[in-house]
């Protein structure tokens, strides 16, 4: 069943407000779900059909979410959420335009991903004439411990990290061993490069670089694509030494006096 709780009291033991929690598991799972009915919430959410229905109507009625038949979907509403919170990351119009001319020049798709909260968000995607359908869109989350950008910017965090987040297993690739990992971040570390191979999803291979300013690893780029077109020279060599020098541009712009 998708996140349960009880609905015993209001307030849980950590202090949280059991109530608004209930919105947002209402909200994500129609996001996940790309809408849902007012049975499914009821079931998936394990509450009465009627609170179900007192959810889903308040949060029609507020414009969060709209109603299409039978189903919920998210409303417009959250597009100016969504443009808020990458207001505030300024550098993003400067990472931008040299992400778009890196994309155009290998022809796949490339990503610009910050952290938050222990998951990697993919905050920018530019795609080449050759990029094939990822799952990397814009607000996506991905594993740190499972992507060649979220390994990336574990190489620019203390080794600790590695002690706090979740490695759960997606493919027989994935690491979830600590001490494995730390020894593959190590390597970043040392070449400035990371890899995805089949580590999230069987058949993708990924190359990542970490983004520093002064002395902050503020995100991480990447590129991406299928495993039968990524391989050899072009996953080992060329990716990462064309993806380190706009690595390096992209600093560099970050680094002028007039940003």
């Amino acid at each position: 069943m998708w996140n349960k709780g009880s609905m015993d009291t209001d307030r849980s033991t950590s202090g949280t407000i059991k109530t608004a929690r209930r919105v947002f598991d209402v909200l994500e799972l129609t996001r996940d779900r790309n809408g849902v009915a007012l049975p499914e919430v009821a079931e998936e959410l394990d509450v009465a059909t009627s609170t179900a229905h007192g959810y889903l109507t308040t949060l029609e009625e507020l414009n969060y979410l709209v109603r299409e038949d039978e189903q919920f979907h998210l409303g417009l509403t959250f597009l100016r959420y969504g443009n808020a919170s990458k207001d505030r990351l300024d550098y993003l119009d400067v990472v931008e335009p040299t992400l778009e001319k890196f994309a155009e020049q290998t022809g796949e798709a490339v990503w610009f991903v910050a952290e938050e909260s222990g998951r990697a968000v993919y905050l920018i995607k530019k795609e080449g004439s050759n990029a094939a359908r990822t799952s990397g869109a814009v607000g996506k989350e991905a594993p740190l411990h499972a992507s060649a950008a979220g390994k990336a910017i574990l190489a620019g965090q203390p080794d600790k990290r590695i002690d706090e987040i979740e490695l759960p297993e997606y493919t027989e690739a994935t690491i979830t061993d600590r001490q494995r990992l730390r020894e593959e971040i190590a390597e970043v570390r040392e070449t400035g490069v990371a890899y995805n191979d089949n580590d999230n999803l069987i058949g993708l291979r990924g190359v990542g670089c970490p983004i520093h300013v002064e002395g902050r690893t503020i995100g991480a780029i990447s590129v991406g694509g299928p495993a039968e077109r990524i391989r050899d020279e072009f996953f080992h060599e060329e990716l990462p030494n064309s993806l380190r020098g706009t690595a390096n541009e992209i600093e560099l712009n970050l680094s002028e006096p007039n940003f």
